[in-house]
């Protein structure tokens, strides 16, 4: 393609057949409903978005019981699912905005290094494994 052709292509104008305000964009992210499957976890937004999140990016789900998963409750703010240990066997809870941003890897760094704290053999989610947690 020569300079001239893809000035040409670049200036191109295509007719658009719907108005911006006719498309949806959603404002915020709200849990509707939560299921499960043998690899995945399904939430269910409030705009009608279905977000499925593997089972093997959360360990305690990932090991946990598949009738023990069903054990979690919604926040009010419709923005975390929690299991609460007094009534599961999971202690954990799941926030959705960190499944619907990517990560900087700096951030990982900061999570990683958390984990090494609470227990150095944490190194990173391999170090789960010895631990019992996949």
């Amino acid at each position: 393609m020569n300079s001239s052709e893809q000035i040409d292509w670049i200036s191109r104008w295509y007719d658009i057949p719907y108005p911006a305000s006719a498309y949806t964009f959603p404002r915020e992210a709200l849990l509707h409903v939560v299921r499960f499957d043998d690899e995945y976890m399904h939430l269910e937004l409030t705009d009608g978005r279905i977000l499925s999140v593997p089972l093997s990016w959360i360990p305690t789900l990932h090991s946990a019981e598949p009738e023990e998963r069903e054990k979690y409750e919604i926040t009010r703010d419709r923005k975390m699912i929690v299991w609460d240990p007094d009534k599961c066997a999971i202690n954990d809870e799941v926030r959705i905005d960190d499944y619907l941003m990517p990560r900087s890897n700096e951030w990982c760094k900061v999570v990683q290094a958390t984990w090494r704290t609470l227990d150095p053999r944490l190194e990173d989610l391999r170090g789960l494994r010895d631990l019992g947690g996949l």
